[in-house]
Formats: structure tokens, C-alpha cells, sequence
């Protein structure tokens, strides 16, 4: 141990390393290291899963302004993401989406989406005017007739194909067609009322 005295004179124990090198800063390496760090902290083997808010991201990025500066575009371009949409409230998927295309040189295989539970006018209808805020490409719908889910899905690629058709339109002129839709699509099934 080495001694050294503060600021008021007195003797501070420290070791003989950290006398010598005054400390360690994460900022003082080369790029290149930080980006190697980076790495290490921010990508995942698998496939990252999102449920509900799509801004969960890594606290790392939330920790400096510099630290997601350096390390958004790793986390969003060399990561794999599903994002699980529960009962149509895929409204918060969007600026996820449109942040990890920002970063991201890959349009495909780098991200996919599950709907999962039931169908619900309500947080659809606001996944359509995120959708339509934000100028995003459709979701890609792969259904199938057997699946249990086919009705729904193919209820919502029509909700989609309606924004898409009109996406130079006001908000406001959408919407009335989309309840349109809504009140067809409740009479004939009731969980969607």
C-alpha cells in the first residue's frame, strides 16, 4: 500500500496501481474499445423479446448522453428483436420500429412480431394512427386459414391496407372509414365490439 494525503493534509491509504495510474476512465479508451465494450454489454445470442412498451432498452444507453450516442446503434443494428403484441396494442411497436430502421442496414430478419391474445377495436385503432403518424410500411400478415387467429388477422391487414391506401390523407378522414369497418366487423363478430 502507498500513502498519499488529500486535500486537507491528511494520509489516504490507496494501493500502489491506482497512485501510479490516477484512475480509470471509460471515455479515455480508443473508440474502438468502447465499441468492443459496447458489444460485450448491449448484444444478446438470442433473439431480444418486447412485450408492451418498445422502449425497453438496456439501461446503459439511459446512463450518459455519450454512452448512447456510441452505443444505440450497436444495440438496435446487431441485435435481433421480436416484439410480442398482446390483443392488437401494437401502438408502441411503432417508434420502436422506427428507430431500430434508422440503425438498422437490414430491413428484414432483424426484427419480427407475434400477435397474441384477443382482438380489440380500441388499441388497434390507435396502432393504426401511430402507424399512420409515423409514415411505417404495413406489418407484413401471414396468416393462415387454419389459424385460430386467421379472422382477426385478416381483419386487421384490411384495417392496414385502409391506412396504407389513404396514407396522404389527414387522420381525421380515416378514422370515420376505419368505424365503418368497425361496426361491420362488431356486428358479425361480437369480440370486436
Amino acid at each position: 500500500m502507498a500513502s498519499k494525503r488529500d486535500s486537507k493534509g491528511r494520509f489516504i491509504k490507496t494501493t500502489a496501481a491506482s497512485h501510479l495510474i490516477g484512475g480509470f476512465r471509460f471515455f479515455d479508451l480508443p473508440p474502438e474499445l468502447r465499441n468492443r465494450c459496447h458489444r460485450y454489454a448491449l448484444l444478446s445470442t438470442d433473439t431480444v423479446q418486447l412485450v408492451g412498451d418498445a422502449r425497453m432498452e438496456p439501461a446503459l444507453l439511459r446512463a450518459s448522453r455519450q454512452l448512447r450516442e456510441e452505443g444505440t446503434s450497436i444495440y438496435y443494428s446487431e441485435n435481433k428483436f421480436r416484439f410480442i403484441i398482446q390483443d392488437m396494442a401494437g401502438a408502441k411497436m411503432v417508434p420502436f420500429r422506427r428507430l431500430q430502421l434508422r440503425f438498422s442496414k437490414v430491413d428484414r430478419g432483424v426484427f419480427s412480431y407475434i400477435a397474441s391474445g384477443g382482438a380489440n377495436w380500441a388499441n388497434l385503432l390507435a396502432w393504426l394512427k401511430a402507424h399512420h403518424a409515423h409514415r411505417r410500411s404495413a406489418p407484413s400478415w401471414y396468416h393462415r386459414p387454419e389459424d385460430e387467429r386467421y379472422h382477426d388477422l385478416v381483419i386487421a391487414a384490411a384495417a392496414f391496407d385502409i391506412v396504407r391506401m389513404m396514407r396522404t390523407e389527414n387522420w381525421n378522414r380515416i378514422e370515420p372509414l376505419l368505424e365503418i369497418l368497425h361496426k361491420a366487423v362488431a356486428a358479425s363478430n361480437p369480440t370486436w365490439a
